[in-house]
């Protein structure tokens, strides 16, 4: 099955109209040429969703509940903003290997209690550094480096590591 679906591509700094197609084992982007007020270099794109995939999140755009972020095994992500929500829907679902078709070969979604959980255990472990535990929480929170209105956040650093108690009452 293939479906056209109308959306922007969208990077901190611009928001790049086109065209989704979503087949059974690859997604296409293909920019919107010649748009009146939009100047662009944006180049078509395709990813194999089988193969390159690791993980996806709903996320809100524009204060609109209509956007996804697709997370790649390479550690970037693409942010695709669609006019509705059910068009995002739609396209979760036509994704061969997401778990809303009843696939057994699940994709997981950072925003799953499940994902965060593991996400927790194997930073607990140490198979993960804190960095890319933060990032995980706040991707879980619906953060993302895609969107500055929702960039990642990150505490402050305890710089006392001689202590064996920590006074936070100090500066």
């Amino acid at each position: 099955m293939t479906s056209n679906i109308r959306c922007n591509l969208l990077t901190p700094l611009q928001a790049q109209p086109g065209c989704l197609v979503v087949t059974e084992e690859r997604m296409y982007f293909q920019p919107a040429l010649g748009v009146i007020g939009v100047e662009t270099t944006a180049k078509a794109k395709n990813w194999s969703v089988q193969r390159d995939l690791k993980a996806t999140a709903r996320r809100y755009y524009g204060l609109k509940d209509s956007a996804l972020e697709l997370f790649w095994k390479d550690g970037s992500s693409t942010l695709l903003g669609f006019e509705r929500k059910h068009e995002r829907e739609q396209v979760l679902r036509l994704m061969p290997t997401h778990e809303s078709n009843g696939s057994n070969n699940n994709i997981p979604c950072h925003t799953d209690r499940e994902f965060i959980v593991q996400a927790s255990q194997e930073w607990q472990r140490g198979n993960i550094t804190n960095y890319d535990y933060l990032l995980l929480l706040n991707s879980a929170a619906g953060r993302t480096v895609q969107d500055l209105s929702r960039y990642p956040v990150f505490p402050w650093i305890i710089a006392d590591y001689k202590s064996n108690t920590l006074d936070l009452t100090k500066e």
